[in-house]
């Protein structure tokens, strides 16, 4: 390969020279969708990763991007049965996605080829024929996880925002992630970087009108501080979303796994209840924005002797 993209920072340095550029090193989402990808010799680059990456496509060379397939039967340490048949399908997304240029653009993404590169692991014959067996009287039994998307529109006109029972159906995740996004960075606008988020100032998360942390996360580094201060440290430590660069990375991830401790003032939540979110942005609220939260639900997937998979 000419080019690995990779949104990692923790990467060796030789690794980093060598071969790997990263997806972007902005210091804030209106650089990250800054469109002027050669700027004046004179002006500050907004986005540096940006513009290396675009000189090599410049003279010729390729991009390769190397990801994994977001499935989690395929991410759990439990070996799938052998001769199971598995089929993937790609969906391509429009010719212009992330190319982040001006809105009246042409320009198109072009495949050229695709891999996929698979781990197996072959027992012996033995354990093939007592697998088999065990499968015959018990399907073998897989515990992963289902994500799903959702989106809420953001009232315009004010910085703070409160958003009531987040999960009408009052069955929780057990985990989730949200953001505020530019509801455009979701289309097909060819300026706009789905990938960077709008700065939050403050957010505080309830549940059944208890708050979950004991104060709210406030500041340009929110939950951060709070993080590096409940673990004693505050300036060290590595993360891929860091104070650094929470300006362009700035998301939240709650974990709401049922409480198996007998710890009374333990914060972690019930499998139900209703979510409420309190979240305070650095500026009034234009048009147009959404929340944007991805929820982690546990499932389980059953494998029979027939190679037949039941999900309940």
């Amino acid at each position: 390969f000419d080019i690995v993209l990779n949104s990692s920072i923790l990467r060796s340095p030789y690794l980093l020279q060598k071969e790997v550029f990263l997806m972007d090193d902005a210091n804030t989402k209106a650089n990250s969708e800054n469109t002027t990808i050669y700027p004046a010799d004179n002006a500050a680059v907004a986005n540096n990763a940006s513009l290396k990456r675009s000189k090599f496509i410049d003279q010729g060379k390729t991009v390769t991007l190397i990801s994994d397939l977001n499935c989690s039967l395929f991410k759990t340490g439990k070996l799938l049965p052998s001769n199971l048949d598995v089929r993937v399908a790609l969906t391509k997304n429009n010719s212009g996605y992330v190319l982040l240029e001006a809105a009246n653009g042409n320009h198109k993404i072009k495949f050229l080829k695709c891999y996929l590169r698979v781990t197996m692991m072959q027992p012996s014959d033995f354990c093939l024929n007592l697998i088999e067996q065990k499968l015959l009287k018990t399907p073998a039994t897989y515990i992963c996880e289902s994500g799903k998307v959702s989106f809420h529109s953001l009232p315009a006109g004010s910085a703070t925002i409160t958003i009531n029972n987040l999960f009408p159906q009052g069955n929780l995740p057990v985990m989730f992630t949200f953001g505020v996004q530019d509801r455009t960075a979701l289309g097909d606008a060819r300026s706009k970087n789905p990938y960077t988020f709008i700065p939050m100032q403050r957010v505080q998360i309830y549940l059944n009108g208890k708050p979950y942390f004991p104060s709210a996360l406030e500041g340009k580094t929110i939950q951060f501080d709070w993080f590096y201060n409940t673990i004693g440290y505050k300036t060290t430590g590595e993360c891929l979303i860091t104070p650094s660069n929470y300006d362009i990375h700035p998301l939240v991830a709650v974990d709401l796994t049922a409480d198996k401790t007998s710890n009374k003032h333990h914060l972690n939540l019930s499998n139900t209840g209703e979510v409420k979110l309190d979240i305070t942005l650095q500026e009034e609220a234009p048009e147009g924005l959404i929340l944007l939260v991805y929820s982690y639900y546990d499932r389980i997937i059953e494998i029979n002797s027939d190679r037949s998979v039941r999900i309940l």
